[in-house]
């Protein structure tokens, strides 16, 4: 009888060492809100897990760098409007020197507007500045956007240099007699063509990144959801589960303290 109460008492321990593992897994699966707190609970979608973490994270940042590439081509595209308005306004200026109306002397003041323009133009290429680099001007170079996970996905973005002399191909005009007016608008024409070229490139930039942000975070989204079903904790059935765990454990610790009693209780009815 003693020896059949011993195989049950370490039965019963075994039983019970079983549970507060259970428990255990149970307690840090509620707290983590996760099913899968490391690779030996489920080595097959843990691996998954990951790798769905890896490319979630890459989608993340790339989305982001498509953002600060936005952000990063609008300085510029701000500077080459403002040399837009301007030589639109010199244009404006060559015709009115171009008009036998005006005397020698309103075409130097004409001329003078005119040059101040231009040196403006050029400060501006020089002054639009992102990160400390003058890309329209002496740091001009391409630029690598990264648009995802994917180390070969990038938008290669090309900078013109766009200043006076680039403009006018590095030809001298002015407006100061008819003639020279008359030239200059020709060469303001081209300029012109030539910035709204420009505008038009790095407007397609940004418009090919804006996509991919939307089109990111569409893929971020369902990929989370999926990663979601894998890795997530079923928090109504873990919960139930561990409620019973609960009660297996106190029902065998009551069960183990009446099986230490007996013998005690035994010796006092023999005495």
């Amino acid at each position: 009888m003693m020896y059949l109460s011993s195989v049950s008492t370490t039965s019963s321990l075994s039983h019970l060492s079983k549970l507060y593992a259970t428990s255990t897994k149970l307690s840090e699966g509620l707290a983590s809100g996760k099913k899968i707190n490391r690779a030996a609970d489920d080595v097959a979608n843990s691996a998954i897990n990951e790798r769905m973490t890896k490319q979630i994270n890459g989608l993340r940042q790339g989305s982001q760098n498509s953002k600060d590439g936005v952000a990063f081509l609008r300085v510029f595209e701000d500077s080459l409007s403002n040399m837009e308005n301007m030589l639109q306004r010199m244009r404006e200026l060559s015709l009115q020197s171009a008009n036998g109306t005006y005397t020698d002397n309103d075409r130097v003041n004409l001329d003078n507007e005119f040059q101040s323009l231009e040196e403006e133009i050029n400060r501006l290429s020089e002054s639009t500045r992102y990160n400390g680099k003058a890309y329209l001007g002496s740091d001009n170079t391409t630029v690598d956007i990264m648009l995802s996970d994917d180390s070969t996905d990038n938008i290669s973005i090309d900078f013109k240099v766009v200043n006076t002399s680039t403009l006018f191909n590095g030809t001298t005009i002015d407006v100061l007699n008819q003639v020279n007016a008359q030239t200059t608008i020709n060469a303001i024409d081209e300029a012109i063509e030539q910035v709204i070229d420009h505008k038009s490139t790095l407007g397609s930039y940004m418009e090919r990144m804006e996509t991919n942000i939307r089109e990111l975070s569409n893929t971020s989204v369902n990929l989370s959801d999926a990663r979601s079903r894998i890795a997530d904790l079923d928090m109504a059935h873990t919960i139930s589960e561990y409620t019973k765990n609960e009660i297996l454990t106190s029902s065998t610790i009551s069960m183990l303290n009446k099986a230490n009693q007996t013998p005690s209780t035994l010796l006092k009815l023999i005495n």
